[in-house]
């Protein structure tokens, strides 16, 4: 029979900070059998000793996180996972399952001097990185493919310990650009998730715009601002469709004369159908305070997730840029222009339109009246009543509005023609339309 070993069951499933109390536990054990005259001494010893090593955390404490690759903590993409380096020499695995290729980021954020380590399927170590993080935390960045991934955690020094928290980004790096943009608009093309293009089923969960900005006031806290707008390019119309149009405004947290500090800026859009290497266009305006603004570098990251079904897509039917007002207009439209397959099926149709409206005594309603019709028959109609958020000599401001038309005749198909009837009508004062866009969805 193998000897029994106190220290390996200690090892095993208590949290050991103080050494030297084991030993202490461990002879005592010895003289606990010995005679039974001392009996009554050594038990007062053993009660001792584990009262005061529980102040020292040696007391019950399951690992919480696997040692191996085989025992490892399963992490997905894009999540957070506490963990604790709770005894001298603790490794903590996690195991990670991909489905698509893209930019993989791994970190923890501490107080703790922590080491990672990205393994892979085989639990071979593929790379490993000590302080590139914040505050002497690891950081590991890394182009995969899909497949199972391993990542390890322990602190730098084999003989210390500490709680952390591990982080995994995982997204498709689309667009990034390293540039001095200040007092100027610029205009970049580039291909959503241009590396899944291959893959059919897969839907895009979020976007994330990052950037880093500059600046400094020389009376401090004026506002500097950031534009964004992100469009959909349509080629063989020479056609945009607007998607997100993001304003940020912040203030200099330093005066003219000091170092001009640097600031990191995102913002992310949730549940955008993109399809993977679709051509977008990203506008960004930048524009000063009262002394200095700019950004050095912005990123654009997309995250997407495989899907059931093949994503539907978007095709642009109409759009004009013209001024409407006090009157009603005909526009014919094909329906489905961008569509390839003549199989495709009509989700909905889509009207998006910037209105502008003033009002001499404000809160005055406004409206716009559409009409879909398709060989002289009425198929959808919709009314849109607003009231003006500004008052008569005032600049007057632009709002983008939208209306699906959901239920429609089913019997649409691609190529159809239609006409949309559109009818604004004033309040008071101003109401009018400076652009309007027809969009269907197919599947």
């Amino acid at each position: 029979m193998s000897r029994f070993s106190w220290k390996k069951v200690i090892n095993k499933y208590y949290n050991v900070k103080t050494l030297q109390c084991f030993f202490v536990l461990y002879s005592t054990q010895k003289l606990f059998f010995k005679k039974g005259e001392k009996m009554r001494k050594v038990k007062l010893i053993v009660i001792m000793i584990v009262f005061i090593s529980g102040y020292s955390n040696v007391y019950a404490s399951p690992d919480d996180h696997g040692n191996d690759c085989s025992n490892a903590t399963v992490i997905y993409a894009n999540e957070t996972k506490e963990g604790y380096i709770d005894s001298q020499g603790d490794y903590d695995y996690f195991k990670l399952s991909l489905d698509l290729p893209g930019k993989l980021k791994l970190y923890t954020e501490s107080n703790t001097d922590t080491y990672g380590y990205l393994k892979n399927s085989a639990c071979q170590t593929i790379m490993k990185n000590d302080d590139d993080g914040q505050a002497f935390n690891f950081l590991i960045k890394k182009e995969v493919e899909p497949g199972t991934y391993y990542v390890a955690v322990r602190h730098y020094s084999s003989s210390r310990t500490g709680k952390y928290k591990l982080k995994i980004d995982w997204a498709s790096s689309d667009f990034q650009v390293s540039k001095h943009i200040e007092n100027t608009s610029l205009k970049f093309k580039f291909k959503i998730g241009d590396k899944l293009s291959s893959y059919k089923k897969v839907k895009c969960k979020a976007i994330k715009v990052s950037y880093i900005a500059h600046s400094q006031s020389q009376t401090n806290y004026k506002q500097n601002k950031v534009e964004f707008i992100l469009s959909r390019s349509f080629q063989e119309s020479n056609h945009e469709q607007e998607i997100i149009h993001e304003n940020d405004y912040y203030n200099s947290q330093s005066t003219w004369g000091t170092p001009i500090p640097s600031y990191n800026h995102s913002f992310n859009y949730k549940d955008i159908n993109f399809t993977p290497g679709e051509e977008l266009l990203l506008k960004i305006i930048v524009t000063s305070g009262d002394y200095k603004n700019y950004l050095s570098s912005f990123q654009i990251e997309s995250i997407w997730e495989k899907s059931e079904q093949e994503m539907p897509k978007d095709s642009l039917d109409l759009k004009i840029s013209e001024h409407i007002e006090s009157t009603t207009q005909k526009y014919p439209i094909s329906i489905g222009r961008s569509i390839v397959s003549n199989n495709s099926k009509l989700v909905y149709l889509k009207l998006i339109y910037k209105a502008h409206s003033q009002s001499m005594t404000n809160y005055k309603k406004n409206s716009v009246s559409v009409q879909l019709i398709k060989s002289g028959t009425v198929i959808g109609e919709y009314t849109d009543r607003y009231n003006s958020q500004s008052k008569w000599g005032t600049p007057i401001p632009g709002y983008i509005r939208s209306y699906s038309f959901q239920e429609i005749d089913s019997a649409l198909k691609k190529g159809d023609k239609l006409t949309v009837k559109i009818t604004v009508s004033d309040g008071d004062w101003r109401n009018y339309l400076s652009s309007v866009s027809v969009l269907t969805r197919w599947k």
